[in-house]
């Protein structure tokens, strides 16, 4: 009778305990069905603009991109949501960056939301998901650069 070395079991037990932890993460996703969720990539770039006259403008630009829907199913394979009731979003922020007696403030410049497309439902890899966001917190977010400056 053949010994398998020990550098095989090792891995072999190492391969059973991340199978292990996968089946957990599952359960616990699945505890979320019927849940609305929002994942949520962005990007946040500062672009210097050199003016004519005056000092040299900053503006903070910020991109997120939105998945919004009710997680219908967790798949084991491929692992992910399967959504239903989705909605595709972008968010663009963007701010002028100055500094006010010595301290650095916010203003913001342009903003908005543009729907980009609806569908009945759409699978998302775990392995996409940068952020995710209960529906029910998202809404009850607060913006407190554009809080300061009713007019936007």
């Amino acid at each position: 009778m053949r010994m398998i070395p020990t550098n095989i079991l090792s891995e072999l037990n190492s391969l059973l305990g991340l199978a292990n932890q996968v089946d957990e993460q599952i359960e616990y996703w699945r505890e979320y069905k019927g849940e609305e969720v929002i994942i949520r990539k962005h990007n946040v770039q500062r672009i210097r603009e050199k003016k004519d006259v005056g000092p040299t403008e900053t503006r903070v630009q910020q991109t997120t991109y939105l998945v919004r829907g009710e997680v219908e199913d967790v798949m084991s394979f491929p692992r992910g949501f399967r959504l239903r009731n989705v909605t595709e979003y972008v968010v663009n922020d963007d701010y002028r960056e100055s500094v006010v007696g010595g301290n650095q403030q916010l203003s913001p410049k342009i903003n908005g939301t543009h729907n980009v497309r609806e569908i009945n439902r759409k699978f998302v890899s775990f392995d996409s998901i940068e952020e995710l966001e209960w529906a029910e917190d998202a809404e009850e977010e607060t913006r407190p650069v554009r809080e300061e400056h009713p007019s936007v």
